[in-house]
């Protein structure tokens, strides 16, 4: 009998430990899209890495390369979208550059849409004007609220516009900024990885250094700028998970065992409380993060649960009293 009750034992916590392990995905799952032999590129052959989940949808506009759509929040939905127009033939290599200068930049932003700010960077090492918009967009006498982030770049005669946006009910435009603030690492993330094949071709056959080293001369603040902004989006993306780890898989788990308690929780009453700190983080993580970003969450799922478990054993048992 107490072979089986021993063995039993052991059955909670291998089921736990397999559905944690089958749980946690890959944590960095991409795709990669590029524009090559697409005629609506005009000749622009680039790419980027972008999440798997993020849906990509065929646009009948000539100028739309690529629709993409993150439905992980249906309410608020995400979308990133790839322009390119080209240049009329008159139109000057300094002409099509002065159609980024800071007096004009503002020309690129549509009516109902108001600039949080606008900054210079690179994709690339290519120069890329940088505008943040928010405001009401109303197609087909619909209102939507909407917070973007565009990339301008002029290359070779052509016009890209690199766009992320969040949307949502028109009267929500306080929880459509709070979305795009949980996106923005997302789309840091894109945009950072966006290559321009031909360029760097072209620079390997010539031995000509690359636009990055030169820009690195030029403008020395605008890839530290851009760098800058995405560490702090970063940090700011990640301080919530640190502090619910700290909050389930530390905090709680002392005032329980010290303050409630006062003494060594072992057994069943250890591994309950820890089993309600660790799913507690899981679905807490996958709230703060989005359903598709699971696996950091899987993570705290297990270290909330042996770190809350290890805390609640912690200490001397008293011989008096008896184990559960």
């Amino acid at each position: 009998m107490s072979k089986m009750n021993g063995s039993a034992k052991l059955v909670f916590p291998l089921v736990f430990v397999a559905f944690s392990l089958l749980s946690i995905p890959a944590l960095a799952r991409e795709k990669t899209f590029s524009t090559l032999d697409d005629p609506k590129a005009k000749g622009v052959v680039m790419s980027f890495k972008y999440p798997d989940y993020w849906e990509l949808r065929e646009s009948s506009r000539p100028n739309v390369v690529v629709n993409m759509r993150d439905l992980s929040n249906p309410a608020f939905p995400a979308g990133t979208v790839l322009l390119i127009k080209e240049f009329p033939a008159e139109l000057s290599v300094s002409d099509q550059q002065e159609m980024l200068a800071p007096d004009r930049l503002r020309d690129f932003v549509p009516a109902g849409s108001a600039v949080v700010s606008e900054n210079y960077g690179t994709l690339d090492g290519e120069r890329a004007g940088i505008l943040e918009l928010v405001g009401i967009q109303k197609p087909a006498g619909l209102e939507i609220a909407t917070h973007s982030l565009l990339y301008l770049v002029v290359h070779k005669g052509r016009l890209m516009n690199l766009s992320f946006s969040v949307g949502g009910p028109g009267h929500e435009k306080l929880k459509v900024s709070q979305q795009f603030e949980k996106m923005r690492p997302t789309f840091l993330r894109v945009a950072m990885s966006v290559v321009f094949a031909e360029k760097w071709k072209s620079q390997i056959a010539s031995g000509v250094p690359s636009q990055e080293a030169q820009a690195s001369g030029n403008v020395p603040s605008v890839n530290r700028q851009t760098v800058e902004g995405f560490e702090q989006s970063l940090w700011l993306a990640f301080l919530p998970g640190l502090l619910l780890l700290f909050l389930l898989g530390a905090a709680l788990p002392a005032v329980t065992r010290f303050a409630l308690f006062r003494r060594p929780l072992t057994g069943r009453v250890s591994l309950a409380f820890a089993v309600v700190f660790s799913f507690s983080s899981l679905l807490l993580g996958i709230v703060l993060r989005g359903p598709n970003h699971h696996g950091g969450s899987s993570m705290s799922f297990l270290f909330v649960f042996f770190l809350s478990r290890a805390i609640l054993k912690s200490g001397a048992v008293n011989p008096l009293y008896k184990r559960d």
